[in-house]
């Protein structure tokens, strides 16, 4: 039972992006693992910028540490344990470039620096812990140790994705380990959240929600979190979690996030009725891309997003449980299941009751014009305190061969 007293602590976990562009070199030997780390030694003494890792590149002691083995785990694909984009090297805590996570997995890597956080963290302090996990997200690459775990699986991308998620657990679990350790577990509100759906062309299963990732449709905005009410939006976050931890805010300021915490502990009825999925984010000429769902009702105008039908991964009957396949098989979806990737889809108006249709087959937009104009009404409010995005032109001074080979700021 989680108490709530001044110490409480939060610990956030995130599926988050991960930048690193794919590369040919798919498999290393174990000796391209040692010359990485000879490089990296070579590459911290030329580099000017890198004497303050939070890792002593004298201390001898860590090559022969236990744990520091156990993260020397060899990655199926070599890209993202060497943590390259575009030509640089792209790890950092904070300011300090860290090289020694040259040939170490993302995940292991932010598992271990969570670890060192929570064992010399004051306990009569409070503690937010936010973990943007670089998994589950493409390139998809895991250690064999993980691959090897589904070898039912022949979708190669279905496969990778399976063993991502389940070194993820591997990962999380070993937080959970830490807290207890230190005895903050029990005063610990714990959040796991997403960012987007899934990437139907990478392994990614919304199936039976309409649409992935890079769509306003369910399939591409509908997430799973362990903290959940009918209706919350991630801008509810701060509201909520600053309630929980008993953090006064100026609540008369205008923003979108609405206090979720009395819903969350008493099971009472969700304070959010509305949520804006989207506003002209696209400057297309089929009317930008807006989104808004106001009850059970969801309106989408103009372009709703790149994967606009309802995908199932080649071998689904291998990737998930029985259960879910069987819902997926039933005859209540396939009746109404479309073509997926090559259908082309002329209507950008639609209309959903996503109580009754959470899966966003019927449009109902011809036949419901009264709701159509009510939602329609409630966007038009909301792009009054609309505020484009702000997407500066890349700065050619934070480019790699400024840097000893490594993205530094001023790049995005």
């Amino acid at each position: 039972m989680i108490q709530y007293e001044h110490k409480l602590q939060v610990t956030f976990f995130k599926f988050c992006k991960c930048g690193f562009d794919d590369d040919d070199d798919d498999d290393d030997d174990d000796d391209d693992d040692d010359d990485d780390d000879d490089d990296d030694d070579d590459d911290d003494d030329d580099d000017d910028d890198n004497d303050d890792d939070y890792r002593d590149d004298d201390d001898e002691d860590d090559d022969d540490d236990d744990n520091k083995k156990a993260i020397k785990a060899k990655c199926k694909y070599s890209v993202c344990a060497i943590h390259y984009q575009a030509g640089g090297f792209d790890y950092r805590d904070n300011k300090t470039v860290n090289r020694k996570a040259a040939g170490n997995y993302s995940t292991y890597e932010f598992a271990e620096r969570a670890e060192q956080i929570i064992a010399s963290h004051d306990q009569t302090k409070p503690l937010y812990l936010y973990m943007p996990f670089q998994s589950v997200h493409m390139p998809l690459q895991v250690p064999d140790k993980y691959l090897n775990m589904y070898p039912n699986i022949t979708n190669t991308n279905r496969k990778a994705l399976s063993g991502m998620v389940t070194s993820l657990d591997d990962a999380i679990a070993r937080v959970l380990k830490a807290l207890q350790d230190k005895d903050l577990y029990k005063d610990s509100i714990i959040v796991f959240s997403a960012d987007n759906g899934g990437w139907t062309t990478y392994g990614g299963n919304n199936y039976p929600l309409r649409g992935g990732k890079i769509s306003i449709f369910e399939g591409g905005t509908r997430v799973p979190a362990f903290i959940h009410s009918p209706m919350m939006h991630a801008v509810d976050w701060f509201p909520t979690l600053a309630t929980a931890l008993g953090i006064s805010y100026n609540d008369s300021l205008d923003q979108d996030g609405v206090d979720q915490w009395e819903a969350i502990t008493t099971q009472g009825a969700s304070k959010r009725s509305e949520i804006v999925y989207n506003m002209d984010y696209h400057p297309l000429p089929v009317e930008g891309q807006s989104a808004i769902r106001v009850g059970d009702y969801k309106l989408i105008e103009g372009y709703p997003g790149m994967y606009q039908g309802w995908y199932k991964p080649d071998d689904i009957d291998q990737g998930l449980n029985i259960t879910t396949a069987q819902i997926i098989n039933s005859t209540s979806i396939q009746q109404g299941m479309m073509p997926g990737q090559n259908q082309a889809f002329a209507v950008y108006k639609y209309l959903f009751n996503l109580k009754d249709d959470p899966t966003e087959h019927n449009n109902l937009y011809e036949q419901l014009p009264d709701v159509v104009k009510q939602l329609q009404g409630r966007l038009q409010q909301q792009r009054k305190r609309y505020v484009a995005p702000n997407y500066p032109a890349d700065d050619p001074l934070a480019d790699p061969k400024h840097h000893g080979g490594v993205w530094s700021p001023g790049w995005c």
